[in-house]
């Protein structure tokens, strides 16, 4: 698993399994949307939905390769 500090990559991630860590958690799930304009992104693990300030992410990752590996 590659850890990304930087979030320019982060809308290439968009319908993959990812961990984000921000407000010092992890949350998983789906990513779903990445709005830079409104700062945030959204993501789901299909019954709840996480919406994270883009300014509060510390570092994410695919969880994609893992699990296909």
């Amino acid at each position: 698993m590659e850890i990304e500090k930087s979030i320019t990559k982060l809308d290439s991630y968009v319908g993959q399994k990812v961990q984000v860590i921000a407000y010092g958690a992890s949350y998983v799930g789906t990513l779903q949307k990445v709005d830079l304009d409104n700062g945030i992104l959204i993501l789901t693990d299909g019954k709840d939905k996480a919406t994270i300030d883009l300014s509060r992410v510390e570092s994410f990752a695919s969880l994609e390769e893992v699990t296909s590996s």
